[in-house]
This record gives C-alpha cells, structure tokens and sequence, in this order.
C-alpha cells in the first residue's frame, strides 16, 4: 500500500486506457440493473450539491465525461525519459473540457490535509495501532503542501427535467426528487415508507406494470438531499410522473384524481402508520458489517447521541406530521414544476414529445 499510495505508477497510457474502457463498460452495464438509482441522482442533481458531486464522480454525467475522455503522454520536447513520461488528460466533455496533468490530479486528490482514516481493530490487535499511525503518517509525504482541491458548483443553470435514450431498452427508469430540509428528515421517512407501501406500489408496481418502484427519503448524514420517487423497469413515464405528482391528495386524505386504477385506492390507516414505523427501524436498526464500524462517526460526523435523537424522532411521528409533510413537499408539486424545488430524471427508450416541453434531450 505504500507504493500504491505513494509511488503510484501513471506513466503507462495503455493501462490507464484499459481502466477507462473497463469504467465506462462497467457503467454501463450497471444501468440495467440500476437504472432507477442512476435516475434518482441525476433528478437530485439540479437541487443540492451533494448530489450534483455523485452525479459527477459516478452517474450519467460520469459516464458522458469517461466517453470523452482522452489519455495521451505530455508532449515534452526535453522529457526523455519514456518509461517516466507524464500522462495527461484531455477532455471534450461539454460541461468540463479542458487538460490536466494526471500527476497534478493525483497530488490534488491524496493531499494530506484532505484525508480521513478510520480502522477496525479487536483487542488482540491494540499494539499494531502505532504502526497503521505511522503508516497514515507516511502517505503522499513528498506532495504534504500540494494545493488544496477545491470546486465551486452553481446549479442555478442545471436543467431540472432530463430525459435520457437508452439504446435498445424498451422500458423506463423514473425519478423525480424533491429538495428538502434537514430538520424534516425523521418524519420523511415515515412518510416515504408509507407512501411506497400503500400508494406507489399498488399504482406503479401492480396496476402500472414496473418491476418496483417507491419513495426513498433522506437519509441522517451525508446523502443526496433530497426526496426520491422512482420506477424500475417501468412500462410508462409521463403517466408514473402524473401519479408521483399526485400523492399529495392520497396522503391528506383526498381522492386521488388520477384514473379508474386508483379509484379504489384505500386511505392511509393509523395502523399503516405504525406499519410504516416498523420499516423504518429495518433500515435504522439494520446490522452494520464489523469492517463499516466508527464509518458514520468519522467520516459522516454522527454521533450515538445524534443516532438515538434519530431514532426518537422517527417514533414519535404522529398523522398530523405525515400530513403537514405533505403540504410541505408533495403539495407544490401537484401543479407546475419548480426547478429550485424538484427535478425529474427519465432513462429510457426515445420520447420525441419530451424535446418540446422544454426537457433536456441525452443520449445514454
């Protein structure tokens, strides 16, 4: 690992076109299987930072930028040395062309001041802890100064509503995601498990034909932000964007507006509350994998004491919370589209009506 981190080797452009050919491979397939995640983010993408940085490092637009990415050795005329040469990269992706030095960007990125460590150890083990020290201590030594790596991010000018042509595919990946507000996180997952249980999965999943589909909230730490409905392999996509933007009837109390499918639609019950409860311990209290230990303490900055405020929170969710939620999310997006407030991310076969709504129009 020394040599790894410390010594890297990125003089050879035939490896590194290797890699890049198997990243953008590997993408690629991941889309079929996970298209409704790749959807969920690039929706969010247009709302918060966090995921517009996803985004960046590992969705669509990832994609989009590797496909462009172009890796050739530094034109040095007093540079010799072949097995040494620079690599650099040169990108023509529209939204960040430009060339770097790939040994710069390395520098940029294992600078010392950036870094966080965590290590899992039994008690056996208690002696080995100043020798893991003096190796974190010895990682990227001969750039500790390098410039610190630094972006700005103006979403004020990222399209809201994308729909994305998947060649080949003959069904859809829908999502559309919902900027939201920290302290609002607790009761979003009650009403997130209760919307997916008793509205988007009898609509979307049963009647509606797609594979699966729901509402994921927000999560306590580093996350996306935001409010996410999705579809997976899903038949059709205006139609499942109209029945996410009227959930807001159903979770008040009203009758959904939507078509005969949803005629009978049962209201939502205390005990479907409770119900929804219990799904959200499944995910809060699920078993953590011995090597994922401390991660949450130190790398997201939650606290035991923040976790078991969580957790309060989430039980104590009352009807009264689950509607005024409601009114706070699902209602403003019953009518219009606000781009500040939501974004709408669709993956799937071309859909020429789209170009005249004002939708951005990609290829996959």
């Amino acid at each position: 690992w020394n040599k790894v981190l410390n010594q890297p080797r990125l003089s050879n452009p035939n490896i590194m076109k290797v890699l890049l050919k198997s990243t953008i491979t590997g993408l690629n397939s991941n889309i079929q299987g996970n298209g409704h995640g790749f959807a969920q983010t690039n929706a969010s993408s247009s709302l918060t930072a966090s995921a517009k940085y996803s985004e960046m490092m590992g969705g669509l637009e990832q994609l989009q930028f590797l496909k462009e990415l172009e890796i050739d050795e530094l034109d040095e005329e007093d540079n010799t040395d072949s097995e040494n040469q620079p690599i650099v990269l040169r990108s023509n992706y529209a939204k960040s062309k430009g060339t770097i030095n790939i040994n710069t960007f390395f520098d940029k990125i294992f600078n010392k001041s950036g870094q966080k460590s965590a290590f899992v150890t039994c008690s056996a083990e208690k002696g080995e802890l100043s020798e893991i020290s003096t190796f974190i201590d010895q990682i990227n030594t001969k750039h500790p100064n390098s410039e610190n790596f630094q972006h700005t991010l103006d979403l004020s000018s990222e399209s809201s509503k994308r729909h994305w042509t998947l060649e080949g595919s003959m069904v859809n990946y829908v999502s559309l995601a919902i900027k939201t507000d920290e302290e609002d996180i607790a009761k979003l997952q009650v009403l997130a498990k209760l919307v997916s249980a008793k509205y988007t999965h009898p609509l979307i999943r049963e009647r509606g034909g797609a594979y699966g589909s729901g509402l994921i909230p927000p999560g306590l730490g580093s996350d996306l932000k935001t409010l996410r409905y999705f579809s997976y392999r899903d038949p059709a996509n205006l139609n499942t964007l109209a029945t996410y933007k009227q959930t807001y009837d159903w979770a008040v109390g009203n009758k959904v507006p939507i078509s005969y499918q949803s005629s009978d639609l049962s209201p939502w019950t205390e005990e479907d509350l409770k119900e929804a409860k219990l799904r959200a311990f499944q995910g809060i209290d699920a078993p953590v994998a011995v090597s994922n230990l401390g991660n949450n303490e130190v790398f997201q900055k939650i606290s035991a004491e923040e976790k078991n405020k969580y957790r309060n929170d989430v039980l104590n969710v009352t009807a009264e919370d689950i509607k005024n939620m409601a009114e706070k999310y699902l209602r403003p997006i019953e009518d219009g589209h606000d781009k500040e407030f939501e974004g709408v991310c669709i993956i799937g076969p071309t859909e020429f009506s789209l170009s005249e709504l004002n939708w951005e129009m990609r290829d996959v």
